[in-house]
């Protein structure tokens, strides 16, 4: 049997949770910078790693939250700087 990562956790949750986490500042400035993190231990995209350090060190990782809410509502997942 495979081994669930976090995405495939973080997939799974209901899309309402999904969305207010990242609406919420602090979860979402966070929650955006660790999905990059991981989405770069699994998939090596250099520009989704860039994108989650900037968004965690400079603290516009809030608006990254916001896009990645607005990607979930449009999408059913993230697509903001993530290449799929």
């Amino acid at each position: 049997m495979a081994k669930e990562t976090f995405l495939d956790k973080f997939e799974s949750l209901p899309r309402a949770v999904k969305i207010l986490l990242f609406l919420f500042p602090i979860s979402g400035w966070a929650l955006s910078s660790v999905y990059r993190f991981f989405y770069f231990a699994e998939k090596r995209e250099l520009i989704t790693l860039v994108i989650g350090l900037i968004g965690l060190v400079t603290g516009i990782g809030i608006i990254f939250g916001w896009a990645d809410a607005i990607s979930e509502l449009k999408f059913n997942r993230v697509t903001f700087f993530v290449e799929q």
